[in-house]
């Protein structure tokens, strides 16, 4: 996996063919690519701030 991932997670933007291409070898869906990049560069899902009320 790591040698799929890794360059994807180096790079800004994935596009949809390289989305695609990685998919087929890791055998998942084009949603889970665009998701393991963030995971990869440990960028949280949602934001660690907490917004008060007042």
């Amino acid at each position: 996996m790591a040698e799929v991932i890794g360059p994807l997670a180096a790079r800004d933007a994935v596009g949809p063919a390289d989305a695609d291409e990685a998919a087929a070898k890791l055998r998942i869906s084009r949603r889970q690519v665009y998701v393991l990049p963030g995971r990869w560069r440990g960028i949280p899902k949602v934001s660690p701030h907490r917004y008060l009320k007042g």
